[in-house]
């Protein structure tokens, strides 16, 4: 098995398993939303923001700077919205803001939608027909990973984007 089908395999399960813990805590705080769980996520919200991002950021450059997979323009693009939330929610960590989760909010609803159209982009079979100028090659219909079916890269950011969304919105709530 190469590496990058390695990588691959590791970052889908990440993605599986991140999937499955996001359903789980958005069940629990719906249902019991003064659980412990509940009250743990909405106290270590900016933490986890952090973490995640930062973990993304990790990823992205492991498929790009040691796999050498040229990042198609949608994937710069959701990059745009997903580096500035490490660091928004790193200073967010250091000086005790949660009203920074505003601004990864923010960054996130956009970087899911971004993430949304090049998923509907690569697995759609209208795919052809749906605008996208990439220097990639492949362009961003192009798919370089896929597990379980159904994850891909942009199925991996929009699961991100859309977790650090539950947990801004989370953590900015009273």
């Amino acid at each position: 098995m190469e590496a990058f089908q390695i990588i691959g395999k590791i970052f889908g399960i990440g993605t599986f398993l991140l999937q499955i813990d996001l359903l789980i805590v958005l069940f629990l705080y719906i249902v019991y939303p003064n659980c412990w769980v509940s009250k743990f996520v909405k106290k270590y919200a900016v933490h986890f923001v952090s973490l995640l991002a930062f973990s993304a950021i990790f990823g992205s450059l492991v498929y790009s700077e040691f796999l050498k997979f040229d990042p198609c323009k949608l994937c710069w693009i959701q990059r745009i919205f997903l580096y500035p939330s490490a660091v928004i929610g790193l200073v967010a960590v250091i000086i005790k803001d949660t009203k920074a989760l505003l601004y990864t909010l923010t960054l996130s609803v956009l970087g899911a939608l971004v993430s949304l159209y090049h998923y509907i982009i690569q697995m759609a079979p209208v795919s052809d027909s749906l605008p996208c100028a990439a220097d990639a090659a492949g362009g961003c219909g192009g798919i370089y990973v896929l597990e379980m079916g159904y994850i891909t890269i942009p199925m991996m950011t929009l699961t991100l984007f859309v977790y650090i969304v539950l947990l801004s919105i989370i953590g900015l709530r009273k």
